[in-house]
């Protein structure tokens, strides 16, 4: 809840700001398990004004195209989509507020019979129906149909799980390709 107003600053400067999240993603997207980490890493471009101020943001220093920040886990991992889920979370956390929806949780964690480990982006109950929305980013540059069929087959997988779930998945692209939107119908 403390990051709904940044969260949703990101999303509405999106398209200006793909580029810089694709940039932090490959620098910091294999270090969302570690406690801390300090990155130092050379943007590849001038920095866009609108680039600048989410940067500054988050505290980041800036220099002669340098970056650097010692960053702790929670915020590696909003930088790498942690902050899609979080606009996607209070977006959907106000239905419960105005009892639209029963209760809604954000990173749900289960555990299958055989000790196999999932975490649901979001889930929510309407009408003793269970819901989960998978939230995927997807930067310049990114593999849409490898990351969206990935996907679509783990929430197949979950499914398994846990019974009868609406299933969606939230992305940032403008348009999912065709034999990528027929394989989520597929796995329904």
């Amino acid at each position: 809840f403390s990051r709904k107003d940044r969260s949703e600053w990101i999303l509405n400067n999106y398209e200006q700001l793909k580029g810089l999240l694709g940039f932090l993603y490959k620098q910091l997207g294999d270090k969302r398990k570690r406690v801390k980490y300090r990155i130092i890493a050379t943007y590849d471009r001038a920095l866009s004004p609108i680039e600048k101020e989410m940067l500054r943001r988050h505290r980041f220093e800036t220099e002669d195209g340098l970056i650097t920040k010692d960053l702790s886990k929670d915020e590696i991992v909003y930088l790498t989509g942690g902050w899609f889920e979080e606009y996607v979370f209070n977006q959907i956390y106000e239905l419960v507020q105005n009892k639209t929806i029963d209760d809604a949780a954000m990173g749900v964690k289960i555990e299958s019979m055989s000790g196999a480990f999932n975490e649901l982006d979001i889930v929510f109950v309407r009408n003793n129906v269970l819901h989960h929305i998978e939230c995927k980013t997807l930067g310049e540059g990114d593999k849409e149909k490898g990351i969206i069929r990935d996907t679509v087959y783990k929430r197949g997988a979950i499914s398994t799980l846990l019974g009868k779930v609406e299933k969606s998945i939230f992305t940032t692209l403008d348009q999912i390709s065709e034999p990528v939107s027929q394989r989520a119908q597929d796995y329904g």
